[in-house]
């Protein structure tokens, strides 16, 4: 399948053992078996001819093989404002990126930290809706400690149709809350029965390391598969936990769980889109808390992409910009781009854990927020090669002007001038000026544009006609 870059194709692990790794795997599924935690899915299994033992099923490599033709190769994600839809797959240019999921504090300006609230899932929401560089909005960027937890799913679809016209990353749910959410959905896209031909949501499908589909995962795969909404499959493997300490093991054990959910998505509807994900972590075995700024887990991961790319023709995605620190410094800065820049050159069509992640997955701050969005800014950049800046006459240019010319005043600097990439929040000042002006703190700086930001973007985006005709539907769940 094409890379998302016609540049870079970064690779970790040779073809060989990208076969034996898909070997290794179909050995698993078929002797070892996967525990779905679901009758009716056993059962789907069991009447295609697979084996089974209680909710253990031992899947063929001919099932397996089934199911791998059968997923799309490449799907478009739908957003409200069609210029905001996202090709996801084969053909696909650059990555498409995803906020945080899952993390539950706030790190203010003065490094305190406290619960995550809706009023924060509301703004992440907007800086997404702001931001040049995110592509789909969701899943839980935080999850607010004040959110009633009844109908959850669907409320929390709400505020981020409310803020966002992007395409959306739903959350774990049972089959009535899926169908709660998909009519928030299409009552937002004032088309009933829109999601029957149009992809607009997508959910990250979390296996219960190692090797089982707990009731909710299964259940979420059937909602979603029923309407043909994506699934993203992501093995959260610990090597040494949940997983072996071994990095060819994990990569063999990541992939046998990608392949059981694919297995089981085209099962229940054949033709579901489908995105192969990579997010093993590492584990510090000093205290066996997860790590995930380790270039270890890299290793892992790359291979993992390398597989859904080069072995399946799959879509990627991987969790790209994690840090283990817990203030905004030098650590946090410098994990973030490490797994930025390596997930971006492996070509993952989509990355997530993108903006404002810290401390393990547990913590977003809004600072750190708009400083990795100048990251993705930088990455943009530097993926769209060297051609981007360039003149048709530039050899002549200088041939004509020989030995010890100025080009300052030449019309091909006039004409590209503008084209020199500039941070946004990074000071690339002279020490003088920036003494001058005050010596200003990056983390200030920060701090400003994400006000900045959130004063332009409170006006909401949904029609007031569709929002009020989802809040009177929520009030009755």
């Amino acid at each position: 399948m094409e890379n998302t870059s016609n540049l870079f194709q970064l690779r970790v692990v040779a073809a060989d053992t990208l076969h034996t790794i898909h070997e290794e795997s179909l050995a698993l599924l078929n002797r070892t078996g996967v525990v779905f935690d679901s009758d009716t899915i056993v059962q789907r299994f069991k009447h295609k001819g697979e084996a089974v033992d209680g909710r253990r099923v031992y899947l063929s490599e001919r099932c397996v093989t089934a199911a791998l033709e059968k997923a799309p190769r490449s799907f478009v994600m739908r957003g409200r404002d069609h210029t905001a839809d996202v090709l996801i797959g084969r053909g696909q240019t650059a990555p498409a990126v995803a906020p945080g999921n899952g993390t539950v504090f706030i790190l203010d300006r003065y490094g305190h930290r406290r619960r995550a609230l809706m009023a924060d899932f509301d703004d992440i929401t907007r800086l997404c809706e702001h931001s040049r560089n995110v592509s789909l909005v969701g899943s839980i960027p935080v999850d607010p400690d004040d959110c009633p937890p009844k109908a959850k799913p669907a409320r929390l679809v709400h505020h981020l149709m409310r803020y966002s016209s992007k395409p959306l990353i739903g959350q774990a749910a049972t089959c009535k809350e899926a169908a709660q959410m998909f009519r928030v959905i299409e009552t937002a896209f004032g088309r009933p029965g829109y999601l029957d031909t149009h992809v607009a949501i997508a959910y990250s499908v979390n296996p219960a390391s190692p090797l089982t589909f707990e009731a909710l995962s299964c259940e979420t795969m059937q909602a979603y598969a029923a309407r043909r909404q994506a699934l993203f499959i992501l093995p959260g493997l610990l090597p040494g936990l949940t997983g072996p300490l071994d990095f060819k093991g994990l990569a063999v054990l990541a992939n046998a769980e990608n392949l059981a959910a694919v297995t089981c998505i085209q099962m229940l509807n054949p033709g579901t889109p489908v995105v192969y994900s990579a997010g093993s972590m590492m584990v510090n075995m000093k205290n066996f808390y997860s790590v995930t700024g380790s270039p270890q887990s890299a290793l892992v991961n790359i291979a993992g992409i390398q597989m859904a790319r080069e072995v399946y023709g799959l879509p990627a995605r991987t969790m790209a910009g994690l840090s283990d620190a817990k203030q905004v410094d030098f650590q946090a800065g410098a994990e973030t781009m490490q797994n930025l820049t390596l997930y971006t050159l492996a070509g993952a069509q989509v990355i997530n854990e993108c903006l404002g992640v810290m401390d393990a997955i547990t913590t977003t701050s809004f600072e750190k927020w708009v400083l990795d969005d100048e990251l993705l800014d930088r990455l943009r950049v530097f993926s769209a090669g060297i051609e981007q800046v360039s003149l048709e006459n530039s050899l002549d240019a200088m041939i004509s002007l020989g030995p010890g010319a100025n080009y300052f005043q030449h019309p091909g600097t006039f004409q590209n001038c503008r084209s020199i990439y500039l941070p946004a929040i990074s000071n690339w000042s002279p020490f003088e000026r920036w003494d001058k002006s005050g010596r200003s703190d990056l983390l200030q700086a920060a701090h400003e544009k994400c006000r900045q930001i959130l004063e332009q973007q409170q006006a909401m985006v949904l029609p007031a006609a569709a929002d009020q005709e989802i809040s009177a539907y929520l009030k009755t769940i």
